[in-house]
C-alpha cells in the first residue's frame, strides 16, 4: 500500500489542526494512510536491501518513527509531528538512532511530508567499520512533491 493522496491530505489537516481532539477524530485516518503505507515501505525496502546493501535492515515495528512529538523542553507545544519517517540501520549498529545510541548508529532516514520526500544517509558508527558499509559522511537526497 503505497502513500497517496490522502496520506498527505491527513498530514496537511494534521499540520492545520494539531490537537489531540482532532487526531483522535482522525485516528483511523491516520492508521491506513499513513500508518499502514509506511509500514509497508519498511518491509518492501527491507527486501530490496537484501540485493544492493544488505547490511542494511528494516522492522515495520521498531524503524518506524511516532507521531507523537516531545515537548517536555520545547517552545512548539504541538503535541504531533506533521511528516511520517522511518530509519534503516546498519546490522552491526545500535538499534536506537542519534545521542540515544550506545556506541554509534548508521543507517537510512526517510521522511514524507505535504512539502517533501528526503532520503539521508546518516553516519554516527563508532562500532562499525568502514568496510562494512558504514560511510565516513552524511548526506541528504530530498526531492519536492
Amino acid at each position: 500500500m503505497p502513500f497517496t493522496v490522502a496520506s498527505l491530505q491527513f498530514l496537511r489537516g494534521l499540520a492545520r489542526h494539531n490537537a489531540k481532539p482532532w487526531f483522535e477524530a482522525h485516528r483511523a485516518e491516520f492508521e491506513t494512510e499513513v500508518q499502514q503505507p509506511m509500514r509497508a515501505l519498511i518491509e518492501d525496502m527491507d527486501v530490496r536491501f537484501t540485493g544492493f546493501a544488505p547490511e542494511m535492515t528494516g522492522d515495520p515495528k521498531r524503524s518506524m518513527f511516532r507521531i507523537y512529538r516531545d515537548i517536555r523542553f520545547s517552545k512548539d507545544k504541538s503535541p504531533y509531528k506533521t511528516h511520517a519517517a522511518c530509519w534503516f540501520r546498519h546490522r552491526d549498529a545500535d538499534h536506537r538512532v542519534g545521542s540515544e545510541a550506545e556506541g554509534g548508529s548508521a543507517g537510512l532516514y526517510f521522511t514524507s511530508s505535504p512539502a517533501t520526500r528526503s532520503w539521508a544517509v546518516v553516519s554516527g558508527c563508532r562500532r562499525v567499520p568502514v568496510s562494512t558499509g558504514c560511510a565516513k559522511r552524511s548526506r541528504k537526497i530530498s526531492r519536492s512533491s
